[in-house]
């Protein structure tokens, strides 16, 4: 059996568990908060682009007004499809005008519906 001096003894450091507890203490927020941020990240991603649909289907609501337009529309901005298309009402002169706004794969975004009485 190999025997170390104590000379050798002095010189071979280590650890305490104190020291080890307190570095898995602090690795261990650090873990925490950081999925805590790509969490809140990957949330807001769908609500920022739910957002810039609404507001994409606001500006082409206010453009068909202005412009009295209720033909069928399609386009695509910023990788967002938007449609509009109408119908009419029942009653005389009532046109039904739904914008849409949706993902390339098809998943629905925003959608309004405008009521518009042109005789």
């Amino acid at each position: 059996m190999v025997s170390l001096s104590n000379s050798a003894m002095k010189k071979i450091r280590g650890s305490s568990l104190i020291e080890v507890i307190i570095a898995m203490v602090i690795i261990s927020l650090v873990f925490v908060s950081s999925i805590t941020i790509y969490l809140n990240v990957t949330r807001s991603a769908g609500t920022v682009l739910r957002t810039r649909a609404m507001i994409g289907l606001e500006t082409m609501r206010a453009e068909t007004l202005q412009e009295m337009a209720v033909k069928k529309y399609d386009t695509i901005i910023q990788n967002i499809r938007y449609s509009r298309t109408s119908e009419r009402s029942g009653k005389e002169g009532l046109t039904v005008i739904f914008f849409e706004a949706r993902t390339p794969q098809g998943m629905l975004l925003a959608q309004r519906k405008q009521y518009i009485y042109a005789p």
